[in-house]
């Protein structure tokens, strides 16, 4: 298929990015990205579109500074070639972190099903199935710590992988994610999508 490129400009330095489709220019309410996910790699801001959505915007000079001018650079590290795509079921209820969490595992080749809240996780993982979970702590409804106590009770999911990425980053909040069962805890003050990926590609 054909496809299009981006130019990015950065001081002299010149960077070319293919992207698939060149979908439309336009302006948007622009949002920096909370201190929680402040350190997302090529991510500076969000953007709220015209018609609602949110959208992450990235960042030129990042984006030139990776490629290095190397002809082909991988901005985006990628999980070894799979012959499915692998399902990851994430829940988060702040609508800028699930956004950036759904477009750093897409990019890695994930298939992700993005949930507002613990509930409709545990809802969505029912009815579909998921090869892991990928889930905040603090949710309306049923948050993180509760969500993973349901997967291990079940004995359809009991072995599933399940990161939590959470802002609880003292201690007792780790030692309680991880006797509830969770496979792996992330903390967003230090959150890094190369940690979040190489995390699933371990487990998985």
């Amino acid at each position: 298929p054909r496809r299009g490129a981006v130019v990015l400009a950065a001081g002299s330095a010149r960077a070319a990015l293919v992207v698939d489709e060149v979908l439309s220019e336009q302006e948007a309410l622009v949002r920096a990205l909370g201190p929680r996910v402040r350190r997302a790699r090529h991510v500076s801001a969000a953007a709220v579109l015209p018609d609602g959505r949110l959208s992450l915007l990235l960042n030129p000079l990042s984006l030139v500074r990776a490629a290095g001018g190397r002809p082909s650079a991988s901005l985006f590290p990628t999980p070894a070639a799979q012959r499915t795509r692998r399902r990851v079921v994430l829940a988060d209820d702040s609508p800028t972190t699930r956004a950036l969490e759904q477009n750093i595992l897409e990019g890695a080749g994930y298939e992700v099903v993005a949930c507002a809240d613990g509930a409709e996780a545990w809802e969505r993982l029912q009815a579909l199935g998921a090869d892991a979970l990928v889930l905040d702590v603090e949710m309306p409804r049923m948050d993180g710590f509760s969500l993973t106590e349901a997967v291990r009770a079940s004995p359809r999911f009991s072995r599933l992988p399940v990161v939590l990425v959470t802002a609880r980053g003292k201690p007792e909040d780790r030692a309680r994610g991880l006797q509830v069962g969770a496979s792996a805890y992330l903390v967003k003050s230090a959150f890094d999508p190369t940690s979040l990926l190489e995390t699933l590609r371990r487990l998985l």
